[in-house]
């Protein structure tokens, strides 16, 4: 019996074991991040706590770095380039405020960290705001939508302290009516209309209006 493998035979495994590899890197980040999370949330009684979430590459991160007057950072636009979780002190309205970019939600999570995964969830539910980022240039924003509001469900979470950004609209390709539906569908009360040529100030003065 002949034992020696095809080129493709030994370019699936190698597929295969790297796949592997990454899946056990990642378990050890989302340990790593539910340590952080346990330790934020004994020390924040006293401060704000922004949450940014979203799809992998919705902008969370530019976002991010725009209310903390950072310089743009170079955005990695891989599937797990996201895999992580940075949370970072400021000041909002002389309070002294903690923005956290969180682990960036992705569409069909591996089944071997869908658990892990939702325990990083649990840094939602200690949140004084949510700013939720929506991709206008995305095909699966509606199913964002219905994920993220069954987090919200399950945590119940008070919808006046979510901030729903439509970000990208800059971008011509989205459809102005079915986002205005999907609004509509979803009882979106709090929304903004974004892109990275505005000015934060329209984000940062909602976020105002929230923690008075």
């Amino acid at each position: 019996m002949n034992n020696f493998k095809g080129p493709g035979e030994k370019e699936l495994e190698t597929d295969k074991r790297l796949i592997k590899n990454k899946i056990y890197f990642l378990k050890k980040k989302i340990k790593k991040i539910n340590t952080q999370i346990n330790t934020q949330t004994k020390n924040r009684k006293n401060v704000i706590q922004i949450s940014i979430i979203g799809y992998t590459n919705s902008g969370k991160s530019t976002i991010s770095n725009l209310i903390l007057k950072k310089k743009f950072n170079l955005i990695n636009n891989k599937l797990f380039s996201t895999i992580d979780t940075k949370t970072k002190k400021t000041y909002i309205n002389n309070k002294i405020t903690l923005i956290t970019d969180t682990v960036g939600f992705i569409k069909k999570l591996p089944k071997e960290l869908l658990k892990s995964f939702n325990t990083t969830l649990n840094s939602i539910k200690n949140s004084n705001i949510i700013l939720s980022i929506l991709d206008l240039s995305s095909l699966f924003i509606e199913d964002y939508m219905i994920y993220i509001n069954k987090i919200f469900l399950k945590y119940k979470i008070n919808k006046n302290i979510i901030i729903n950004i439509f970000n990208k609209t800059d971008i011509n390709i989205y459809n102005k009516k079915k986002i205005f539906f999907l609004i509509k569908k979803y009882k979106i009360n709090q929304k903004i209309f974004f892109n990275y040529k505005l000015n934060i100030n329209i984000i940062l003065n909602k976020i105002i209006k929230i923690i008075k």
